[in-house]
């Protein structure tokens, strides 16, 4: 099974970056420094990564416009701001932290991120099992209501087979159904059977 690479980018200008990289390859991750947005939206592009790290400019404006382009490009991105407010960031850490610090921060990130990779999958699945039980309840009412149909027309043609079309009056089938019913059930309880023929 091939090993799973953990990717994060970090800004090319954040101070200790060359510890923060090597604490971060340490346990495991491939760094990637970026220099503005286009850069992170570039690299996105290419290939998927767990987090993102976000140098706080103290411009909060700016830090939500960068966070909502990288949810954007990968929702389930985990971003942690470096010294910035929480603002839209999953976590916030000091601009003091360590790179052990932001490393065990980039650790959870990424479990999250599968978590929410996770989340989205299922909501897909449940989404097209609904979308099927719809369809299966709409089918099964065409169903109904083909039965319901078919009942009738079997009702209907049970009352034309025993009545005569131009009279309205029963026929001759209807007679003789009617003749067996009787003599069953003068033979069943032993009993007389009369049948009386008037002609007019």
């Amino acid at each position: 099974m091939p090993a799973v690479i953990k990717r994060i980018l970090i800004p090319a200008d954040v101070r200790q970056r060359p510890q923060l990289e090597q604490a971060l390859q340490a346990d495991g991750w491939s760094a990637r420094a970026y220099h503005d947005v286009r850069d992170v939206e570039d690299i996105l592009a290419g290939e998927p990564a767990d987090a993102v790290i976000l140098r706080g400019a103290g411009n909060v404006r700016a830090e939500t416009e960068l966070v909502k382009a990288v949810r954007h490009l990968a929702p389930e991105i985990f971003v942690i701001g470096l010294g910035a407010g929480r603002g839209e960031c999953d976590t916030a850490l000091g601009s003091e932290s360590s790179p052990q610090e932001v490393a065990v921060a980039a650790r959870l990130g990424a479990a999250l991120r599968e978590v929410r990779v996770a989340e989205r999958r299922l909501r897909e699945e449940l989404k097209a099992i609904e979308e099927q039980n719809r369809s299966q309840v709409e089918r099964i009412r065409q169903l109904e209501q083909q039965c319901r149909t078919l009942q009738e027309w079997a009702r209907e043609a049970q009352e034309m087979a025993v009545h005569d079309e131009l009279t309205g009056l029963h026929n001759r089938r209807y007679f003789v159904q009617a003749a067996d019913r009787e003599w069953e059930r003068a033979r069943r309880t032993n009993s007389r059977f009369a049948l009386a023929m008037v002609e007019y």
